[in-house]
């Protein structure tokens, strides 16, 4: 095989995995609600129309930090990843887990005060595109339907934070725990499975793992809860 020959194959197998790569990532970005209702071919029109960066971040790693400048909307492809404030006291308290597919902060993108709330720190390796705003724009312009959902998409996120003020509220550990509990759905046998690890939830609390462990067995010996394992049912609820 002469050079010329070489140098074309090479092309075709670049070809073959730069369109694999993408129709891989359509599949990914039709999981989300911001393109709801928009077809692959829809889909791949638009970004094939627009630029975008392709960013890999390791676990751990800050992927945005609070009071960033955020000029770009993120979009997690692949891995997981969370939202942490400092209080006033520099104390870290865990916002939401974030988990992909998934945008980042969309209310905040097109703020005139357009500086990150929170930080996003990966929870395992993850994949993220980037487009810009102006990127973004020509999007929604492409596609009417992606504009549609991202308005639904940040009054969604003003609800999620009202409902997060509310159970701020609560200043007991016990408080919180119960009313996060009441949150969750109940199970044919009227119990409610935990959807995380414990540590996990001590850190949306904003409370140590030992604090929530301590609580959690606190209530059960007062005979609030029954717990085994991820499953817990308040038993003021049998009664």
């Amino acid at each position: 095989m002469n050079n010329i020959e070489y140098n074309v194959v090479n092309f075709r197998n670049l070809c073959y995995d730069t369109l694999k790569f993408f129709k891989k990532m359509l599949k990914k970005l039709l999981n989300l609600g911001l393109f709801a209702d928009i077809s692959e071919q829809e889909l791949a029109a638009v970004f094939s129309a627009v630029n975008y960066r392709l960013k890999n971040i390791k676990k751990k790693a800050y992927i945005l930090r609070q009071d960033e400048e955020y000029k770009s909307l993120h979009i997690i492809l692949k891995g997981n990843c969370y939202g942490e404030m400092l209080d006033f006291s520099g104390k870290a308290i865990k916002i939401e887990d974030l988990p992909a597919p998934v945008p980042l902060a969309p209310a905040v993108l097109f703020s005139r005060q357009n500086k990150m709330p929170v930080s996003i720190i990966a929870d395992t390796d993850c994949e993220i595109l980037i487009i810009t705003r102006d990127e973004f724009i020509r999007a929604c312009i492409e596609n009417k339907k992606i504009l549609y959902n991202f308005l639904e998409l940040i009054s969604d996120k003003f609800v999620f934070i009202s409902e997060k003020l509310n159970f701020l509220q609560f200043k007991s550990i016990k408080e919180k725990i119960l009313n996060y509990l009441l949150s969750l759905p109940q199970d044919k046998n009227g119990n409610r499975i935990l959807p995380c690890s414990l540590e996990q939830l001590s850190r949306l609390f904003g409370i140590e793992r030992p604090s929530l462990s301590r609580a959690l067995g606190q209530m059960e010996a007062a005979n609030i809860i029954k717990r085994k394992n991820r499953d817990i049912r308040i038993v003021m609820e049998q009664n």
